[in-house]
């Protein structure tokens, strides 16, 4: 006689990799990101922290895909900027007012080296320069030069806002985000300008 062998099937997951996830972006967007322990994590959902570790390799293993649902949601959050003209003005004050909004998540993604975070906005950088591109006349490389100067100052503005150094009205953060890239495209037209038509030499070219 044969004996029959009794197959074992492993316990269901108590906790979805989604719903750990979700758990876990609500602890950073409350807490920030020195708040994301198992320990703690796990009392969110009001368990060990052993299903984390069945669904995640390790710690950070999951806070990468915090960093990607973060970035998700701020994608949804400013999915919208090319409806409006100027376009690339309209995502300055929608990536500031996310900042205002979601400080801590804002932090946790922007403001500490997060290669992960950097990536995921690659999209959003390439819309942007196509955008500039477009609606102002200019190369690509030019583009990219004005979206680099232009990123830079409204993500200092987006800083501190979600450090609460500042509280700027939405009035003054147009005013500053319109000065900071007319000026921009100012300059950018007129260096492109002077290597166009080349600058007189002194002395009429003679030693």
């Amino acid at each position: 006689m044969f004996c029959e062998r009794k197959i074992t099937i492993p316990p269901k997951p108590k906790y979805t990799k989604e719903e750990i996830i979700n758990a876990a972006l609500d602890m950073v967007r409350e807490k920030g990101a020195d708040s994301l322990t198992a320990r703690d994590l796990g009392a969110k959902l009001n368990t060990s922290a052993r299903p984390i570790f069945t669904a995640f390799e390790n710690m950070e293993d999951l806070k990468n895909a915090v960093t990607d649902a973060g970035v998700k949601m701020f994608k949804e959050y400013s999915k919208n900027f090319t409806d409006y003209t100027p376009a690339f003005k309209q995502m300055g004050m929608q990536i500031i007012s996310f900042a205002t909004k979601e400080p801590k998540l804002f932090e946790f993604l922007f403001m500490h080296k997060n290669p992960e975070a950097v990536q995921g906005l690659k999209t959003v950088e390439d819309t942007c320069v196509d955008v500039i591109s477009k609606d102002y006349g200019l190369g690509i490389e030019q583009a990219r030069m004005l979206f680099e100067q232009v990123w830079i100052f409204t993500f200092g503005l987006a800083a501190l806002s979600a450090m609460k150094v500042y509280e700027y009205t939405e009035e003054q953060i147009s005013d500053m985000l319109t000065r900071e890239f007319t000026g921009a495209v100012m300059m950018m037209k007129s260096d492109t300008k002077k290597m166009q038509t080349g600058k007189p030499e002194k002395n009429g070219g003679k030693r």
